[in-house]
């Protein structure tokens, strides 16, 4: 289905879920197919158009293809997908798994191509806008970098504290539909900040073409499911190069345009996010985490924690007291 205005996007799931609009902006889903509610926010910041979609189950399995060319209505587009679902954006015919743990942002000329179960649970969260929401980038280098990237997929990692607003989003929607909509508003101008800081902290890299081939794609995905797997072991990139066969510069280049670090400081970033994880949700000791992180020691994991998050393991600990 090709979409190239909000009006038409609201008619496609009105029609995918047999919903009933109450109004401009909640859509009810009680139906054979699906049961849930749908919410249409237009207008944060200024231009921007935010869907929550909320369905509680899916009632019969449910197959579709939503595409948004250059011409549509927006010029980037960023999207939080519920875990367990099988969705692939498709660039050039070519099947790009969605990263069910974080946030995928793109440019406008996306397809998306989505198969629901019976029994699935099925909540993304889509933000759709224009350049002029890439100003609340703070870092100006990699503000100008994507206004000028003609085509992009930065996928970024969940992180505790975006993982705390997915909880407080799932508590909105047990409220009326008067506050549950006045909360989204809220929640919207939240996440945009959070993914936009997240955005602050890529590192740009500059690629020969926007467009990465199916095998290069698979082949970062692995390497970045290795790294997930083994955090208390550096990586290896000269033995990633043997297995794959992809040059050491080129096999950093794709990654980092992808992932928005190279190799290894992606594994160093989510390493200390991890740790600080487990030291404030698992309640492990100082010790256990620096070890099972593969720090040298508990000093060096005390001195690289406090550079990355501006205060000490201890301080921390002491604080939740």
């Amino acid at each position: 289905m090709k979409i190239d205005n909000f009006k038409k996007y609201k008619t496609v799931l009105l029609d995918l879920f047999k919903g009933e609009m109450l109004n401009e902006t909640i859509m009810n889903v009680d139906s054979e197919v699906a049961k849930g509610s749908i919410y249409f926010l237009e207008g944060f910041n200024d231009s921007g158009t935010a869907v929550y979609v909320h369905i509680d189950i899916i009632c019969e399995a449910l197959t579709f293809q939503l595409s948004f060319d250059e011409n549509t209505f927006f010029t980037h587009h960023t999207s939080l997908f519920n875990e367990g679902l099988e969705m692939n954006f498709i660039d050039n015919d070519v099947k790009l798994p969605i990263h069910y743990h974080g946030i995928v942002n793109t440019t406008n000329d996306i397809t998306l191509s989505v198969a629901l179960k019976k029994g699935d649970v099925f909540r993304p969260i889509q933000l759709f806008y224009d350049r002029s929401g890439l100003q609340w980038i703070e870092n100006n280098e990699v503000r100008t970098f994507l206004e000028e990237k003609k085509n992009y997929y930065y996928f970024i990692n969940r992180t505790q504290e975006l993982s705390t607003w997915i909880q407080t989003v799932h508590q909105v929607f047990t409220y009326s539909d008067y506050r549950k909509e006045l909360f989204l508003r809220i929640k919207t101008q939240e996440l945009f900040l959070l993914f936009t800081h997240y955005l602050s902290e890529i590192d740009i890299v500059t690629t020969k073409t926007d467009t990465l081939s199916a095998y290069h794609f698979k082949v970062i995905f692995d390497i970045k499911t290795q790294i997930e797997a083994n955090l208390g072991t550096k990586p290896n990139v000269k033995a990633f190069v043997e297995e794959y066969g992809i040059h050491q510069n080129l096999l950093q280049e794709i990654f980092q345009s992808t992932f928005g670090k190279t190799i290894y400081n992606y594994y160093t970033s989510l390493r200390i996010q991890k740790a600080y994880e487990a030291l404030v949700t698992k309640k492990y000791s100082i010790t256990e985490v620096a070890f099972d992180f593969g720090f040298s020691s508990v000093q060096h994991f005390s001195k690289t924690f406090s550079k990355v998050y501006g205060i000490s393991p201890t301080e921390v600990l002491n604080n939740m007291e």
